[in-house]
């Protein structure tokens, strides 16, 4: 089954005004419809508390309680009566709709009346269920089982849209903990949008017990713990959820389904208040870009700028032209070494200016002594790029000036040989060896990394096959980089020979402008951290990560071994020989 996202069909405009509801959406209403009266009266009071805060309503109660833990226990007035009164409640208020389906018979009957229809959660995984209630054309929402990780809802989803619907909502409701609990993962509240839809919390029934009540003759009912429903929604909406489903009551303790979770009807409008204020102060859904480099001076991105700037000091030079990207290191780096100096930096960005500078750019901003963004075509061949910009620097400069430049990776011979150093200790018997093949995937910015690993398997005579995933610039763009770096590595350092490199580049998983964080890649990383213990970033390693997943998983027709390496570039290791010549 071919997996899509949810932009790729065609989204209704009531599923549309659900995604853009904000701070997020509200479902609300009692467990069961009970009768015409009691809904259209619940329908009234909680329609008037979200209409005074400004929140989106639909208007939530079953018709069937079609799993309840005693046959003897109250299930609803039938799927017909109880699609009238909610019909009633629709025409009467202009509510929508959302009700649970449990046989794939009903999904017609369901689909005349709401506007939401839900699967239950012991029922996500019923294909059947799912694509017939999907083919309605109607907004689905797809509760996460209690016995379910939350990357099967990823799956549970694919289905509504191989069904031809886009308009899908996965719900976190708790996960089983023991026989008679459940508890809430908050960590679902991200991990769940691996499913590429919004994701809705359900606060109430997330805090039952099932059948952890006994009742007199040896039955057991389900209990619940509704005093901690704020704390489950307050987590919920800090996490940035897009919708809050919960049961509300005007009587909890004489609802017929679910008494011991049913929040009260007269301490709603308290509690979203309190959600709102909560939502409004939260980053929410923001993705953060995490800069895993260890604190310490040891550690700063400028320290493998720490050779050069003093020597171009040194040398007389007194403006230093560079490249980057948006929110570069190596760029901020330049600007704060050359501001330190009494250096004048020039720098080339690649992208468009931000209304508000941040991160790093930020650093670049305010220390660079000229910044010019570039745009991503001009900057795809990078060395046509410098030498125009040497020559306009150096033709600007004021008499007497010194013009030089740091190329963004550092690809030059004394880097390369770093890389030959670096193959040549995996090629230890104790580490790879050089029996079995291997294939390496690294990341390639400038594609230094790449050709220096390369250069490195054939000096060492390993059978390993590079692959390099492409961050920036066209295959062309990487290519005549192979074949320059390598020739200039002949020329200094194997004067007469040439190098038959065993290197393959490749674009990498996701599209995307150079830069940008993906929804998901964040988590993604902090998935791969606790699960494999590797840490990555989502605009760098991530790419190397994903394409190494991508060549295990589909073997590539070969028995080689796939790693995937991040080397932190050719720079630091041009600084690093610079620093210590005699280990090179």
């Amino acid at each position: 089954m071919a997996r899509s996202s949810c932009n790729e069909l065609q989204e209704s405009d009531f599923f549309k005004s659900l995604k853009a509801a904000k701070p997020f959406f509200l479902m609300a209403g009692p467990n069961v419809v009970e009768s015409e009266t009691h809904c259209l009266k619940m329908a009234r009071q909680i329609k008037a508390v979200t209409d005074a805060l400004g929140l989106k309503l639909v208007f939530k109660a079953s018709f069937d309680k079609a799993n309840r833990t005693s046959a003897a226990s109250f299930r609803g007035p039938g799927l017909e009566e109880g699609l009238r009164v909610l019909r009633v409640v629709k025409e009467t208020l202009g509510l929508p709709i959302i009700t649970d389906i449990h046989d794939a018979s009903q999904a017609e009957a369901i689909a005349q009346v709401a506007d939401i229809i839900q699967i239950p959660a012991f029922l996500c995984r019923q294909t059947d269920l799912i694509v017939a209630a999907a083919r309605t054309g109607r907004v689905i929402q797809i509760k996460k089982g209690q016995f379910c990780a939350p990357s099967v809802m990823r799956n549970s989803a694919d289905k509504a849209r191989w069904a031809g619907n886009p308009n899908v909502l996965v719900c976190e409701r708790g996960t089983m903990f023991g026989y008679s609990d459940l508890v809430v993962d908050p960590r679902n509240f991200v991990l769940m949008r691996d499913a590429a839809c919004p994701v809705t919390a359900d606060v109430t029934h997330a805090l039952q017990q099932p059948a952890g009540r006994a009742l007199e003759g040896g039955r057991v009912a389900s209990g619940g713990m509704r005093e901690l429903i704020p704390t489950v929604a307050r987590t919920a909406v800090a996490a940035g959820v897009d919708g809050i489903f919960m049961e509300v009551h005007d009587n909890p303790v004489a609802s017929p389904v679910d008494a011991p979770t049913q929040w009260p009807l007269r301490n709603l409008r308290r509690l979203l208040e309190e959600l709102l204020a909560i939502a409004h102060a939260s980053r929410g859904l923001e993705e953060f870009r995490i800069d895993l480099l260890p604190v310490g001076e040891e550690f700063d991105p400028s320290a493998k700028l720490d050779a050069l700037v003093p020597d171009f000091q040194a040398s007389g030079c007194t403006d230093v032209v560079t490249c980057g990207g948006l929110q570069s290191a190596h760029a901020a780096a330049v600007a704060v070494l050359c501001a330190q100096h009494g250096l004048r930096s020039h720098l080339l960005v690649r992208g468009e200016r931000p209304a508000v500078p941040a991160g790093y750019h930020l650093l670049t901003r305010m220390f660079g002594h000229d910044v010019r963004y570039i745009q991503r075509s001009e900057y795809a061949d990078r060395g046509a790029m410098m030498a125009t910009n040497l020559a306009r620097v150096s033709a600007a400069a004021p008499p007497g000036s010194k013009v030089c430049a740091i190329p963004e990776g550092a690809a030059t011979p004394l880097a390369l040989l770093g890389f030959v150093r670096l193959a040549s200790f995996l090629a230890q018997p104790q580490v790879w060896g050089t029996e079995r093949p291997r294939r390496i995937v690294v990341d390639s910015g400038t594609g230094a990394t790449a050709v220096g690993l390369a250069v490195g398997a054939a000096l060492t005579g390993a059978p390993w096959t590079i692959y390099g995933v492409m961050l920036a610039g066209a295959p062309a763009y990487y290519e005549a980089q192979q074949r320059a770096l390598s020739a200039e590595f002949c020329a200094a350092c194997l004067p007469g020979a040439a190098l038959d490199l065993a290197l393959e580049w490749h674009p990498r998983m996701r599209e995307r402008r150079f830069g940008q964080v993906l929804p998901g890649e964040v988590a993604k990383c902090a998935t791969v951290a606790r699960t494999h213990g590797v840490l990555l970033d989502p605009v760098y390693s991530l790419a190397a990560w994903e394409a190494a997943e991508s060549l295990a998983a589909g073997g590539a027709g070969s028995e080689a071994d796939v790693a995937m390496l991040h080397s932190g570039g050719g720079l630091g290791l041009h600084s690093l020989a610079q620093r210590f010549p005699e280990e090179f």
